[in-house]
């Protein structure tokens, strides 16, 4: 496993316009769950408007998390 600072380069990656159009949504959308956390990536560099790198990974299980808390809500409202 290669590592580059703190982030292992070796796992899949995606942008946030690719990971917008995997999930079906808008990149403001999946830009503010990177900065609130639910979606692991890093900046290309330290700069703040620097392109986000999005781990594959992590924008995958942010879909199933996402899917799961529709399906209870759907249940939750009789369904």
């Amino acid at each position: 496993m290669t590592r580059e600072g703190k982030h292992v380069i070796d796992k899949p990656v995606m942008s946030a316009d690719d990971a917008a159009k995997f999930l079906g949504t808008s990149k403001k959308t999946v830009l503010r769950a990177f900065h609130e956390g639910h979606i692991k990536g890093y900046r290309l560099s330290l700069a703040p408007k620097s392109p986000v790198v999005l781990y594959t990974e992590s924008v995958e299980s942010f879909d199933r998390r996402r899917k799961e808390r529709q399906g209870a809500a759907i249940e939750s409202n009789g369904a």
